[in-house]
């Protein structure tokens, strides 16, 4: 669970508002290793938890899906891309649909750690609706070979939007 924080300018006065955003749990399924250039496949079924602060949570399960393709450069590098479709509860619990795309690079800092770059694009639906892009780069660390921790920072690339940061955790069943 991220935590937030947002500033609200309501005339010549400021609000800062902190929390915690809503809890994401998904499954991750293989569909396909790498073939030469064909890259390694993978799909995830997602939803967020309504176990945010007031101010952040959307008080909904919002489900999602994605596709992501990945490819190992060498023994040091990978990239990856995804392509994702959420759906949220908008104003007046009204139905919305967002897709992201996002492009990872990632390097092994040994071989327990490494460290990625990532630029993702949120695309919104409804009038009036502006799409947003970001930067976020983090590290992992594999604390065995079915858990792997991570950190991130990231930076919005749209006006008005500040810094971010994160934690998750991912676990794997055999």
């Amino acid at each position: 669970m991220p935590l937030a924080s947002q500033e609200l300018h309501v005339g010549s006065n400021l609000r800062r508002q902190q929390g915690w955003e809503d809890a994401t749990v998904g499954i991750k399924l293989a569909l396909a290793e790498q073939q030469k250039a064909w890259p390694q496949l993978a799909a995830v079924v997602q939803t967020t938890l309504p176990t945010g602060s007031r101010v952040f949570s959307a008080r909904a399960w919002q489900p999602g899906m994605m596709l992501i393709a990945g490819w190992e450069l060498d023994s040091r590098w990978s990239t990856a891309t995804s392509a994702q479709l959420h759906f949220l509860r908008g104003e007046e619990d009204r139905l919305l649909l967002q897709t992201a795309f996002s492009w990872t690079l990632s390097r092994r800092l040994g071989s327990r750690w490494a460290a990625y770059a990532e630029w993702f694009s949120l695309l919104h639906s409804g009038l009036g609706a502006d799409n947003e892009h970001f930067f976020n780069t983090g590290l992992t660390w594999l604390l065995s070979p079915d858990c792997q921790w991570d950190i991130r920072f990231g930076l919005g690339l749209h006006p008005g939007e500040e810094w971010f940061a994160g934690t998750g955790i991912s676990l794997r069943w055999r």
